[in-house]
């Protein structure tokens, strides 16, 4: 009778195993990227989480109050380690640390966050990675599903991400090298949805009597010329660009933005200092290269592979 009994749920067990396995084969993981980045977008949530960089783990408490289409507010405060806490809303960047008894306030921060997918972007993945529904899990006591995303070439990482059934919002993502080492994740362990209110969007931290910071837009010098890159892998565009005024520098700085709306970019163009840097270095998943062009040190910083980021910088052309 007991084996019978065994037999039985053995059985069951290997039937609701197929029909979850024939119901995400029925789902679409473009629709469901799709619903990832509308939910960031629109998704009042407040929550924490483990975020983990190679052996480097952080917990962060996490906030954000959507207002209205294409506004929002947003709080991060760690909740290991040494205290700190950001603040943002759709223009501006606040960083509160109380170790360096300062406040930084970044009215030109170019914003790009692995949710930010537009549906172009969605459809063009499919000609650079595989897509596919691996299964579901639970992640912070809610449903999701799992979604897996491999790269067809070495100029990007793969992916996996973690999407809350009923919200849309990712509640877990994993990079990983072609060896398929993590190489960052981050994991919600709580999330309350629809319960944030503007209070809690405010800063915490005492920031009484620390040193104020203002990083305001640049103008474009007269002689500013134009950047470009005349290779970029398949699948990159612009994603944004402007000019920042950063300490030390007499002149704005470049930034541009290159990705295939899952890696990303950054080229930083400024005036030579006479204090060079030539070469790659990288740590985990971000690589950094740099170079002269002219008069101009070129440095290039991203969250993809190191041979992206190097031909990105062998790729770019100055034009006066």
């Amino acid at each position: 009778m007991a084996r019978r009994l065994q037999l039985i749920l053995a059985l069951v067990v290997l039937l609701t195993t197929a029909q979850l396995a024939a119901d995400w084969g029925q789902e679409d993981p473009r629709h469901w990227l799709q619903l990832m980045s509308d939910a960031a977008q629109s998704v009042t949530f407040s929550g924490e989480l483990v975020y983990g960089q190679g052996d480097h783990l952080v917990a962060l408490q996490v906030v954000r109050v959507h207002q209205e289409p294409g506004k929002f507010r947003e709080r991060i405060y760690s909740l290991s380690g040494a205290s700190r806490e950001i603040l943002r809303d759709a223009g501006t960047m606040t960083r509160i640390t109380p170790a360096e008894r300062a406040i930084m306030v970044d009215h030109t921060e170019i914003r790009r966050r692995i949710t930010d997918l537009t549906e172009e972007q969605i459809r063009s993945l499919d000609s650079w990675y595989s897509m596919m529904i691996v299964g579901e899990d639970r992640v912070a006591d809610r449903s999701a599903l799992v979604i897996r995303v491999k790269p067809e070439d070495y100029y990007r990482y793969a992916y996996e991400f973690w999407i809350c059934r009923q919200t849309g919002l990712l509640l877990r993502s994993q990079m990983m090298d072609a060896e398929g080492d993590i190489l960052e994740q981050f994991m919600f362990v709580s999330i309350r949805i629809d319960d944030a209110a503007e209070a809690e969007v405010e800063p915490t931290l005492d920031h009484e009597g620390f040193r104020r910071i203002e990083v305001e837009p640049a103008r474009e010098p007269e002689d500013a010329g134009q950047w470009s890159v005349n290779s970029l892998p398949g699948g990159y565009q612009l994603l944004g660009e402007g000019w920042r005024n950063m300490h030390g520098m007499r002149k704005p700085v470049r930034h541009l933005i290159y990705g295939d709306g899952l890696g990303s970019v950054s080229i930083y163009v400024s005036p030579d200092t006479g204090k060079p840097f030539h070469g790659q270095s990288g740590r985990g998943a971000m690589h950094v290269a740099g170079r002269i062009v002219g008069d101009y040190q070129v440095t290039v910083v991203g969250d993809v592979p190191k041979p992206a980021v190097r031909r990105i910088l062998e790729g770019l052309e100055y034009q006066p």
